[in-house]
């Protein structure tokens, strides 16, 4: 005991001839410095409270004289953390204690031995810079040389200056760090090491241990890691991924709420849990306005602004006059919309730009691109035909050979020739991909009609009110049941009449028939309108055939001479010629066959077996079919033997007729070529030629 005694007074001797170095606190008093080499000072006084101190109170500054060693052993541990602040420390036994293990509070020093005093005291001989002296009970002893570790759960970033970690607490087994680098780690425990470093332990976001590193290697971030600064545009392009609204606060959203939408990327997020996140912004008022933060593995890059493709392939009308059509996202100028207002077009695709707003790529019919446009610039239409547009107005049709459809999968539903001459309301209009526009037709009582290209049609007036003057003016001058009178605007279809459905001897205005049915023959390529024809007497054995002699020509001719159709045709209305017609009804009507008979009572609207029955209506009816089929008979009517009399003996326009005499019945029907065409039916019984100018004259007064 005396040995060990005279050891202890031999150490404070060594002790006292080599003093310590001492260093002023902030507090001006001194401080010894007994640490490990690289004690951060700095870390330590923010551990300081503000009512603790650095120098030892007076009550615990005793000494220890070699008389009162009991023991001097080896500790069980090689090394001790100082875990309680306040504490005495004594560089020598023999002397006062002058500091406190504040300073040095969770460091880690080597234990040399352990001292038992006679009162029963411990102590412990510690190695730092310095050996000094503390009590057993100022701290924990420990196997590793990292210590005691402090609890400090917290998320780290690995410093790109950092070279090393270890994965083992003798930090023997090196790694380099720059696999660690660019990731966000947790650490669960700051260990103050032995050699003077602090160190923190690395755990991936699944609880996997990494390795210890110094923790002047990290920096302290959250959970989502350090800001990396991005300048990048992504569009959304996984709906399902948590979108948190800051990196503190849990995920109530999801990418849903903005899928397929574009954002600026302003910095990636490497997260603990292995994942990396971008941190969103939109463009509001010219700013940038974050959004949130959420998984990459959500979106797609894009190359700028405008997002990625994203198909589409629908139809688009054109709405709005006031927008540029761009040849670039750098907004390069193309067109204007109000030089293709309400055209449709394909849009193939369509990126939706980190500005807010849709803008589609826009091809014409032909696949020829046009540019790209704003979105709320255009309505989506349900198919090419594009969308409905209101219009209102009133039309006739112009073209007897368009169809009328049901559908824009262009399913038929009638054809304009069986519509012709009557007003119809165009409630809309379609402007088709196609270039075309087709009116949605309504007749007067608000049937649908079908849809009908707009180039078969024209707008018009209506003609009623002329027709109401006519009509006044048959009733005051023209009542008499001899005469049957019949008026009809092909404009409108608008009528005027007096005895129109009166039945009388047909006579020649009997050959309408046949002339309509053999033009509308040519005009569907039916019969060569060239072609020679055998004229025979065959033609005249027909149970419609007229009688052999008569009006005309062809009567003077020889049997087995070849004509063709067109020249008599010419000479039937031409000349009124009986052989004529009954030719035409022979080779160009097919005998009078059922088909013909059917389409004559299909316009007249009554069963059709003979012509010579008929009344001012039906040849009225007959003449508006053939004025809207069209073709050189209607030439061939205006230029006749008998154009100085009756309908156009007193008009100064072109007048298409055909008339008919038998005994005392007299008749004239034709088509009078105004500005807006109309047909007057004149059937007269014992009047004369000169009642049917008349009348023509005083009509044409009002209708011109």
């Amino acid at each position: 005991m005396k040995k060990l005694g005279m050891a202890l007074v031999g150490l404070g001797w060594l002790l006292v001839a080599s003093p310590p170095v001492f260093a002023t606190s902030e507090s001006g008093q001194s401080q010894s410095s007994i640490s490990s080499s690289t004690t951060n000072t700095s870390q330590t006084s923010k551990e300081l409270p503000a009512n603790t101190t650095t120098t030892a109170p007076q009550s615990q500054r005793k000494t220890v004289t070699s008389s009162q060693v009991a023991k001097e052993t080896n500790a069980s541990h090689p090394y001790f953390t100082i875990t309680k602040k306040e504490q005495p420390v004594w560089e020598d036994l023999a002397s006062a204690a002058v500091t406190t293990t504040t300073p040095h509070y969770n460091q880690t020093f080597q234990v040399l031995s352990k001292i038992l005093t006679t009162d029963g005291t411990e102590y412990y001989k510690l190695k730092g810079q310095t050996i000094f002296y503390v009590r057993t009970l100022s701290g924990r002893l420990s196997d590793s040389p990292f210590g005691i570790p402090t609890s400090q759960v917290q998320y780290v970033s690995v410093k790109t200056t950092s070279n090393t970690y270890w994965q083992d607490i003798n930090l023997q087994v090196a790694q380099n760090s720059a696999t660690l680098k660019k990731r966000t780690w947790q650490s669960r425990n700051l260990y103050r090491h032995v050699n003077g470093e602090n160190y923190l332990d690395l755990y991936n976001g699944q609880g996997k241990f990494i390795g210890y590193i110094k923790s002047a290697d990290t920096t302290t971030t959250t959970i989502f890691g350090l800001a990396e600064k991005q300048q990048k545009y992504v569009t959304v392009t996984k709906a399902n991924y948590p979108l948190f609204q800051s990196l503190t606060a849990n995920s109530t959203l999801t990418t849903k709420k903005y899928d397929k939408q574009t954002f600026l990327v302003k910095e990636l997020y490497h997260h603990v849990d292995g994942n990396d996140y971008y941190s969103l912004y939109q463009t509001k008022n010219g700013k940038h306005v974050r959004i949130g933060f959420a998984n990459i593995k959500a979106f797609t890059t894009a190359p700028g602004p405008q997002g990625i493709y994203q198909s589409f392939s629908k139809y688009v009308t054109i709405t709005n006059k006031n927008y540029q059509i761009h040849q670039n996202f750098a907004w390069r100028y193309r067109n204007k919309t109000k030089n293709v207002y309400g055209k449709t077009y394909r849009a193939r695709g369509l990126y939706r730009h980190a500005n807010g707003a849709t803008y589609y790529t826009l091809y014409d019919q032909k696949g020829k691109w046009q540019g790209y446009l704003n979105s709320a610039a255009v309505k989506v239409a349900p198919g090419a035909q594009g969308i409905y547009q209101k219009w209102g107005k009133t039309v006739i049709l112009t073209n007897k050979n368009q169809p009328l459809w049901q559908n824009f999968q262009w399913k038929k539903k009638n054809t304009s020739q069986n519509l012709m001459g009557n007003l119809y309301i165009a409630r809309g209009y379609y402007q088709h991909a196609n270039g075309s526009r087709y009116l949605t037709l309504y007749n007067k009582a608000g049937k649908w009609q079908g849809y009908i290209n707009a180039g078969a049609t024209k707008q018009a007036t209506s003609k009623a009110a002329k027709l109401k003057k006519v009509q006044q003016l048959l009733n005051k001058k023209y009542k008499n049941k001899n005469v049957g009178i019949h008026v009809m605007s092909l404009t409108d279809g608008s009528t005027a009449q007096i005895n129109g459905n009166k039945n009388f001897h047909a006579a020649s205005t009997g050959k309408l028939p046949v002339l309509y049915y053999t033009q509308k023959q040519i005009n569907a390529k039916k019969i060569n309108p060239y072609k020679k024809y055998r004229y025979t007497d065959a033609i005249n054995k027909m149970s419609l055939s007229y009688m052999r002699g008569g009006a005309g020509i062809l009567q003077s001719k020889r049997y087995g001479n070849y004509y063709s159709i067109d020249t008599i045709m010419n000479w039937t209305c031409k000349y009124s010629d009986n052989q004529g017609a009954n030719f035409l009804g022979y080779y160009g009507a097919n005998k009078y066959d059922q088909k013909m008979k059917n389409e004559i009572s299909r316009i007249i609207g009554r069963k059709w077996s003979r012509f010579s029955i008929i009344n001012a209506k039906e040849n009225s009816q007959l003449l508006k079919a053939m004025y809207f089929e069209g073709g050189k008979v209607l030439t061939y009517l205006s230029h006749t033997t008998y154009d100085q009399q009756r309908l156009p003996k007193y008009l100064p326009v072109r007048v298409a007729h055909k008339i008919g005499d038998l005994g005392g019945y007299a008749h004239d029907c034709g088509i009078v070529y105004t500005k807006e065409p109309y047909v007057i039916s004149v059937m007269t019984q014992g009047t004369g030629y000169e009642v049917i100018s008349k009348i023509s004259k005083d009509v044409y007064q009002i209708m011109k």
